[in-house]
């Protein structure tokens, strides 16, 4: 049988907590306790690995535009309105009454 991915952090977890991983909880024979703090260590793991692929996407955003100061100014929509665009679209707006 396969090992669970969490099993070791969890039992961390569980440790830290005071509370002896492989006591058992719940009615009959329950489960380890170790068991209860396995969301905990999976939520731990998985914000651990969407940072990582933030900060992947924003290495990848900064070499491929080494000279911008914001990792975001291409998403930046304030600096596509220059001025000439700003007049044009105000007089496609205007309406008449």
């Amino acid at each position: 049988m396969r090992k669970d991915p969490y099993q070791d952090r969890a039992r961390e977890l569980c440790a830290a907590a005071g509370i002896d991983p492989d006591s058992r909880v719940g009615e009959g024979r329950g489960a380890p306790a170790w068991c209860s703090y396995r969301n905990a260590a999976s939520a731990e793991l998985n914000a651990r690995v969407r940072g990582l692929r933030r900060a992947y996407s924003l290495g990848r955003e900064a070499a491929k535009n080494p000279d911008a100061k914001n990792p975001y100014a291409r998403f930046d929509h304030r600096q596509c309105w220059d001025e000439g665009r700003r007049d044009e679209n105000a007089k496609r707006t205007k309406h008449k009454m």
